[in-house]
């Protein structure tokens, strides 16, 4: 595994990545948007990024991975990793197995999961159902503030377990008020519903921060905005996709419903040294 220049790794993406393996891997396109991004690669097989030594670890391997990139992979890996102890690290759990087995190996530790998601795409533009929606999306307001505040504590308490600060989530609402990325659905005055575009590339948009308010769940409204979000980005010819935790089968059903498929699946990985 060699160091490489971001444009290296941009172009190897282009050569050696399929559709939808860049968009299963969509943060690629984020972290090599800094052109000091730290990057490495075998030259064909392994591509690894991360946008600062801060930041989880993205890596991508080839499906057919032979077996001497495999050990390359593994080896350089584990030094990493003992190195920096609480990097964490991203890839597709069907094509890791093998490297992270070795890389325990090598290092004596214990890699362990720490999140499943599976990857989403709207890969085809579905047949709109404007009648279903009841409500409407709306641009966030200084009006919307603490309903942003609240949907943003509520999200993170559901999905991480995390409670953060009042001042934190005052912070964020503050922050998007007028965001021309983060959008609202109000129902009858109400705000019901929160998602964001995270990141927008030349060819895709990766949606997040997707959150119903706790009074308003099972009525179809982050299923309304993200339908209606999606439209938007298609009319301009950009593919929709997010990640959805993998433990959470109602959210994954809101996105095939509104016609998102499957394109693969993304672990989050640590490494904790031996006990």
């Amino acid at each position: 595994m060699q160091r490489i220049h971001s444009s290296e790794a941009r172009m190897f993406l282009a050569q050696f990545l399929s559709r939808r393996e860049k968009l299963q891997m969509n943060l690629f396109d984020l972290i090599l948007e800094k052109e000091d991004a730290l990057c490495w690669s075998d030259g064909g097989s392994v591509l690894a990024a991360q946008s600062n030594e801060r930041t989880p670890l993205w890596l991508w391997l080839r499906e057919e991975l032979p077996s001497d990139a495999m050990e390359q992979a593994a080896a350089w890996l584990a030094e990493v990793l003992q190195a920096r102890p609480g990097l964490c690290f991203s890839a597709d759990p069907n094509r890791c197995g093998g490297m992270i087995e070795r890389v325990e190996r090598l290092t004596g530790g214990c890699v362990r999961t720490d999140m499943r998601m599976n990857a989403y795409a709207l890969l085809e533009r579905p047949e709109w159902k404007e009648t279903a929606c009841r409500g409407r999306m709306v641009a966030p307001a200084e009006g919307h503030q603490a309903a942003m505040a609240s949907l943003l504590r509520q999200m993170t308490e559901d999905a991480e377990g995390q409670v953060i600060p009042e001042s934190a989530a005052r912070e964020f609402a503050q922050v998007m008020t007028g965001s021309k990325r983060l959008f609202l659905w109000e129902d009858d005055g109400v705000i019901c519903a929160m998602a964001m575009i995270a990141h927008e590339g030349p060819n895709a948009a990766r949606i997040n921060t997707v959150v119903t308010d706790r009074a308003c769940r099972g009525q179809g409204y982050a299923g309304m905005l993200v339908s209606q979000i999606c439209r938007k980005l298609m009319e301009r010819g950009v593919t929709p996709m997010l990640y959805a935790d993998a433990a959470y089968p109602a959210s994954n059903r809101v996105y095939q419903k509104i016609g998102f498929e499957k394109i693969g699946e993304i672990s989050n990985f640590s490494w904790k040294t031996a006990e």
